[in-house]
């Protein structure tokens, strides 16, 4: 063999080994990568039978059976035969300063003074404070729809004087009468309202709407301005009817998700004050707050098992809440980007 062809073949080898060597490599690497790609599906599998199990732990102390027993019977506090559901305010009112403390009806007095309270009002303080009908036990949502038979014998055993009611945690006075509006607590003297908590908010996401925006914006084509001049259009009328429907989508989408964000939000509104428990509903923007996270926390923190019942319903109303923010997002951004 000429020293040409040692050369060669020399060169020819060391081609192959190369070759194979790549080979190995990239095979390496596929199997490698397909590894990490079980890796990370079962971690997201896990992850969705995690949350999909707490969901469900959720839903399930939101609904169920609870037994409910008066302190004293509604019949009791009839009057000449006459049952508190048909009382006038008047006598509802009159019903409760027999049975409840004088510096409990002052504290009444001064929160809303008696002539501006409603029968309904009333009737509800006389159930609460008269009547007190104390939860004595509740179920889940498994054992009231599984175990009924059970929940009733146990009923008939243990509490007989109670009533057993289907009790669903989430109603509409519970989604209305949270923290909204209010100023009638004159310790929020100190800037600690519901107006700091809003420019507060207002601040964190504002850079994210300012953000989205721009990018929106930007993303539009320049084609599209150069066409609309090119037409007579000023500048003006290229912004507001080429520009802005064309960049809506991406600002729409950026703003909602941004909304949805501050409503989970807890951590910047403890800087300025939120309380971790009120007893009022707030009336304006000048009132104590807090928050629906904080709320929840609490709620899970109490002793009580009635109060995770109400933090469970709680949880289902902002999952809610956030889930249709995201879902409206996608909704605009779809409906604006197939616009022509």
């Amino acid at each position: 063999m000429s020293a040409t062809s040692e050369k060669e073949f020399g060169l020819s080898a060391t081609a192959n080994n190369g070759y194979f060597e790549k080979r190995k490599n990239l095979s390496k690497r596929h199997t490698v990568g397909k590894i990490w790609q079980v890796i990370f599906a079962s971690s997201t599998l896990i992850g969705i039978v995690a949350l999909t199990v707490l969901l469900l732990n959720i839903i399930n102390n939101a609904f169920g059976y609870i037994a409910l027993e008066n302190e004293i019977q509604p019949e009791e506090l009839a009057i000449n035969g006459i049952p508190i559901e048909d009382m006038p305010k008047e006598v509802l009112v009159t019903v409760l300063g027999e049975n409840v403390s004088k510096g409990l009806m002052r504290r009444f007095e001064s929160e809303v003074p008696w002539e501006d309270r409603t029968r309904e009002d009333v009737y509800n303080l006389v159930l609460e404070r008269v009547v007190n009908p104390n939860p004595v036990e509740q179920w889940t949502l498994y054992e009231s729809l599984f175990k009924a038979d059970m929940i009733r014998q146990e009923m008939i055993e243990k509490y007989p004087k109670a009533d057993l009611i289907f009790k669903s945690w989430i109603t509409p006075s519970f989604i209305t009468s949270g923290a909204a509006f209010g100023y009638t607590d004159p310790t929020t003297a100190n800037g600690r309202t519901i107006l700091s908590a809003g420019l507060t908010l207002g601040l964190l996401i504002l850079p994210l709407i300012i953000i989205n925006s721009q990018e929106a914006i930007k993303a539009v084509p320049n084609s599209l301005r150069q066409a609309s001049y090119g037409m007579g259009a000023t500048r003006w009328q290229t912004i507001w009817n080429h520009v802005l429907p064309s960049a809506l989508p991406g600002i729409l989408t950026g703003t909602i998700l941004a909304i949805s964000r501050a409503i989970g939000e807890t951590a910047p509104l403890v800087v300025v004050g939120a309380s971790t428990f009120i007893t009022f509903d707030p009336d304006g923007p000048f009132s104590k707050f807090t928050t629906l996270p904080i709320q929840i926390y609490q709620w899970t923190a109490r002793p009580q098992d009635v109060f995770r019942n109400i933090a469970a319903g709680a949880i289902i109303v902002l999952l809610i809440l956030l889930l249709s923010m995201n879902a409206i997002a996608v909704f605009l951004r779809n409906k604006y980007s197939r616009r022509p």
